[in-house]
């Protein structure tokens, strides 16, 4: 009788989670700015986690140049909006030095690259090699979403061609 008691909560409590989790993912995805940032690709295919095509995004020559090895406090790339859209590097997230910023993408570097959770890209397995090797030749980009705290969403892999 008690195992019964267990049995709807059990049951309806992930289902709600996951309805929550993808209402905060959508909302997230809505009320972000949105931004193109270049990508060049370097891994098509994690074995373990799928067919994503993993990239490194182009944000600048000097990105995580200035931090200290060991170093592991987070750090921002201050991005603004415009036809071509700009960004830099912010060493340290503080408020009064992302001011001039229309968004900010917080993240942490990682011997010497500055890495966002943005760095995948889900991709369907009868495409993955085709894919791979338009976004290895260093043209491609990804649009995201940044929201108010600095988290962002990949929302679309734009892929060119030469």
């Amino acid at each position: 009788m008690n195992e019964k008691k267990y049995f709807l909560p059990a049951l309806v409590l992930p289902i709600v989670a996951l309805v929550l989790l993808t209402l905060f993912k959508a909302y997230s995805l809505q009320s972000g700015l949105r931004f193109i940032l270049p990508i060049s690709g370097y891994d098509p295919v994690d074995p373990i986690s799928g067919h994503y095509v993993t990239y490194r995004v182009d944000y600048a020559t000097d990105t995580c140049q200035q931090i200290e090895k060991g170093l592991t406090e987070e750090s921002c790339i201050c991005l603004k909006l415009g036809e071509e859209a700009t960004h830099y590097f912010v060493p340290i997230c503080e408020k009064s030095l992302l001011k001039d910023c229309d968004a900010f993408l917080k993240g942490k570097c990682n011997y010497g690259r500055f890495e966002a959770e943005i760095e995948q890209y889900f991709i369907p397995e009868d495409k993955a090699d085709a894919i791979d090797k338009t976004v290895r030749k260093g043209k491609s980009k990804i649009k995201i979403s940044v929201t108010k705290d600095g988290k962002a969403i990949v929302e679309d892999l734009i892929l060119v061609e030469e």
